[in-house]
């Protein structure tokens, strides 16, 4: 109900200003560009452990 539509919009508003925090230190950032290259390293990383 109201409880998750307040948390869901926490967690948005806080992913907004995390992204926008990025983007001072670097204009070019993609968070389409990022997510790919995120689960690159993260199965790479799976990879290398298993």
């Amino acid at each position: 109900g109201a409880k998750q539509k307040m948390e869901f919009m926490t967690k948005k508003g806080k992913s907004y200003l995390a992204v926008k925090k990025i983007r001072r230190f670097d204009d070019d950032f993609s968070i389409g560009e990022f997510e790919e290259m995120a689960h690159d390293i993260y199965i790479k990383a799976h990879e290398t452990i298993a």
